[in-house]
C-alpha cells in the first residue's frame, strides 16, 4: 500500500504541480504529501464529514482550500486556473457518460501545458485476466477449465465498477497528449497487476514529464528505465499464476470495448475507500 502511495505522488510530483485541484480528495491520502509542495490546492469530495475530518489535519505548512461539490460540479472555477488536476482512484465509480463529462470540464481548467492525471484507472482488457487470476488462486490444481471459465464469467457479470480501455482517452484529446504510465511495483496484487495511470496534458506547453520508472505495458513490468507509453495502441500482456489450458481468458481479453461497466448502475461520486485492497 506505502508503494502504491509513494509512486502516485512521485508521479504527480513530476508534473511539477503549483497549483492544483483534486476531484475526490477522500482522508487526504494525497493531499497532505502534495499540498506542501504547491503555491495553491484545491481538495473537493461530496463527503462533508471526510472534509471535516481532513480539515483538522491541516497545518501551517499543509494549506488548502476544501469544497463539498460533486466531481462534475466546477462552478467559480476559470478557463486555465489550475497548472495539475487530480483524479486517483474515484474514475470506477462513475459510469461512462460521467466520466466523460467530468474529464472535459477538468481539461477545460487546464492552463496552456497543464496536466489531468487519472490514477488508478482499471484496465478494461484485463478484466477477465483479473478475474481469472483470482479464481485460479483459490481453486485445485485440478479444476477443469470449463469450470473455471465458468466463475470467471460470473464474476465479470457481477461487476459494479467502471473498467477502461486505455482508448476511451484518445476521445477527449489527440493521442499524442495522452500518456500511459503501468503500475511499477515489484508486489503483485490487484493494484499493480490491473491498473493504470493515463497523464492528459493541455497544448501550449511542454511535454508530458517522463517517469523514471514507467512499465510499456499495463499488467506486465518491463525494464525500470523503460519510456512511458504515448497513445493507446498497446495490447496488455496478462501475467498468469499458472497454465490453465482451454480457459481462453488470455485470448478473449484482447478483443474489448473501450469502456464497460458490467452491471450498470446510476453514476456514483463517492471518495475511494481509505486503504485500497491489496
Amino acid at each position: 500500500m506505502r508503494v502504491w502511495v509513494d509512486e502516485t505522488v512521485d508521479r504527480i510530483t513530476a508534473l511539477n504541480p503549483s497549483n492544483v485541484l483534486e476531484i475526490g480528495c477522500g482522508t487526504g491520502q494525497f493531499l497532505l504529501r502534495l499540498a506542501p509542495r504547491c503555491a495553491r490546492y484545491v481538495g473537493t469530495d461530496i463527503s462533508p464529514g471526510g472534509l471535516d475530518r481532513l480539515a483538522t489535519r491541516l497545518t501551517a505548512d499543509t494549506t488548502a482550500e476544501l469544497a463539498v461539490r460533486p466531481a462534475d460540479d466546477f462552478t467559480g472555477f476559470t478557463e486555465g486556473e489550475f497548472d495539475t488536476i487530480i483524479l486517483n482512484s474515484v474514475v470506477q465509480y462513475f459510469d461512462v457518460d460521467y466520466l466523460l463529462r467530468v474529464l472535459r470540464g477538468a481539461l477545460a481548467l487546464l492552463a496552456p501545458g497543464g496536466h489531468l492525471f487519472v490514477g488508478d484507472v482499471r484496465d478494461l482488457r484485463l478484466v477477465e485476466a483479473f478475474h481469472c487470476w483470482v479464481q485460479a488462486a483459490r481453486l485445485p490444481d485440478a479444476t477443469p477449465a470449463a469450470d473455471l471459465r465458468r466463475l470467471v464469467d460470473q464474476q465479470i457479470a457481477q461487476e459494479e465498477e467502471l473498467l477502461l480501455h486505455p482508448a476511451l482517452f484518445e476521445t477527449i484529446a489527440p493521442a499524442e497528449r495522452v500518456t500511459l504510465l503501468a503500475k511499477s511495483s515489484p508486489h503483485r496484487n490487484e493494484l499493480t497487476r490491473f491498473r493504470y495511470d493515463v497523464v492528459i496534458t493541455a497544448p501550449g506547453g511542454p511535454d508530458t514529464p517522463r517517469h523514471a520508472s514507467t512499465p510499456g505495458t499495463p499488467g506486465r513490468p518491463a525494464h525500470p528505465s523503460g519510456p512511458a507509453r504515448t497513445g493507446c495502441g498497446a495490447r496488455p500482456t496478462p501475467a498468469w499464476p499458472r497454465t490453465w489450458p482451454g480457459c481462453g481468458c488470455c485470448a478473449r481479453a484482447a478483443r474489448t470495448p473501450w469502456a464497460r461497466c458490467a452491471a450498470p448502475s446510476p453514476p456514483r461520486t463517492r471518495s475511494p475507500p481509505a486503504n485500497p485492497r491489496t
